[in-house]
């Protein structure tokens, strides 16, 4: 008799159906931090200050203001940023933990301060470590301060507050929850030149504080001539990519209003942006990753060159007990005069594919309803005039209209994308002019 075949068990039943799933923006960045460059506590640390600082220069120029902007970075006690782990009811044993945070702190005072040859070309307004006394047993303490931190396979944690505050152009008060806590979303989207392109900045900052504290994002703002300054706390809903509004409200902007975060007013009719996160990072090399502090200060210096216009102050503020390692930096404004502001120019006919014809479209419709194939053309493409529209080859929109065998007056959506497939690019060659250079300065 042929062998019997064995029957899987019931528990081994292997099913054939798979289940399509879907992620949002914010859940791919969540899990891909390394694309935008959170790859480890000090890298996060540095890259968070930059983007802050890469929009506090945009919105400055946007308004036309001489850039002011404040970078501030206090470090905060384990016991608030993650009173879960380290707070009165925590798990963590209270020996345990007085001991890491005296081993952290002894760690902070006594780390070597090989990086101040990095502020050459700022002002060092307040360095209390310059005049600090030495200490004769400092190498000795950092390197048993740093075994007792880094005995297992990684560092003890560090929390740090970073903010800053600029005079820029500021943001609309209904707007503020999706600029802030949406990946994907800003105003940068364009043909211009502009630092930031993809919206991602502030909301990693976001997305990092809620995976390292579940913290929330803090921000003032308002706009030039307005009377309120907008407040709000903020959080993210990664699987949906929503913001989490847990407090918006107007305060008056008449000088009273006072700064939670940096614990000073802002002044009458003040405009601008604070953004303030708090996170674990690495400052001075207590936590892991690179140590930010240098490359901080060295971003500074650089950007302080090629924007001589723009002034920075950087404050850094220790745990208590560290007052050595305070750190006050100016970069001063060496120049007046601002460039341009670049540009938004349309699309060249060569530079766009099928897809874009098809967003384009919609645009158009969307802004003008009875917009017909003369003025779409004339409207969405650069080098596009009345006079090419309506003239025969060897103009662009001619040729597109020749090719297809349409009217000026023909509605966009009746042109299907299987119709522009085969015409489209060998129509447009017919011009080879350069788009437009002014959105770049």
């Amino acid at each position: 008799m042929p062998p019997r075949k064995k029957q899987p068990a019931a528990g081994n039943t292997v099913s054939t159906k798979t289940k399509a799933m879907s992620r949002s923006p914010a859940e791919f960045f969540a899990d891909n931090k390394s694309i935008a460059g959170f790859d480890n506590p000090g890298k996060s640390t540095f890259t968070a200050i930059r983007e802050f600082i890469e929009n506090s220069l945009d919105a400055s120029e946007e308004a036309r203001v001489l850039p002011d902007i404040h970078i501030q970075v206090d470090a905060i006690p384990k016991s608030i940023a993650r009173p879960d782990l380290y707070g009165k009811n925590s798990p963590v044993k209270g020996s345990k933990q007085d001991a890491l945070e005296r081993a952290l702190e002894e760690e902070a005072a006594n780390f070597e301060d090989d990086d101040m040859d990095e502020t050459a070309d700022g002002e060092m307004i307040d360095d209390i470590a310059s005049n600090a006394a030495p200490k004769p047993a400092s190498k000795k303490s950092k390197s048993s301060g740093k075994s007792s931190l880094s005995g297992s396979n990684s560092k003890a944690q560090s929390y740090y507050r970073v903010t800053v505050r600029d005079n820029g152009l500021g943001m609309p008060h209904s707007e503020v929850p999706n600029m802030l806590a949406r990946v994907l979303s800003g105003s940068k989207y364009g043909v211009q030149q502009a630092r930031g392109r993809f919206g991602l900045g502030a909301k990693m900052a976001l997305i990092w504080s809620k995976m390292t504290t579940a913290g929330e994002l803090v921000a003032y703002t308002a706009q030039k001539g307005r009377a309120n300054i907008t407040f709000c706390k903020l959080d993210i809903d990664l699987h949906k990519n929503e913001p989490k509004v847990k407090l918006l409200e107007k305060l008056p902007n008449d000088g009273t209003t006072v700064s939670e975060i940096l614990d000073r007013p802002f002044p009458p009719n003040w405009h601008g942006a604070e953004v303030s996160v708090m996170f674990e990072g690495n400052w001075v090399g207590t936590s892991g990753g690179m140590r930010s502090r240098p490359f901080v200060i060295k971003y500074l210096r650089n950007l302080a060159v090629i924007t001589p216009y723009a002034q920075f102050t950087l404050h850094y503020n220790p745990l208590h007990g560290v007052k050595d390692k305070a750190l006050r930096v100016l970069f001063q404004r060496r120049s007046e005069a601002m460039p341009p502001i670049p540009k938004v120019v349309k699309h060249h006919p060569l530079g766009v594919g099928l897809t874009k014809i098809e967003e384009l479209v919609r645009q158009a419709l969307e802004h003008d309803s009875a917009c017909d194939l003369k003025k779409f053309l004339m409207r969405s493409f650069s080098f596009v005039t009345t006079k090419r529209v309506l003239c025969p080859w060897p103009y662009v929109a001619a040729a597109v209209i020749h090719a297809l065998s349409l009217q000026v007056v023909t509605t966009p959506t009746c042109i299907r994308t299987c119709q522009l497939r085969p015409h489209w690019h060998t129509s447009v060659t017919v011009s080879q002019r350069s788009s437009v250079s002014a959105c770049i300065q």
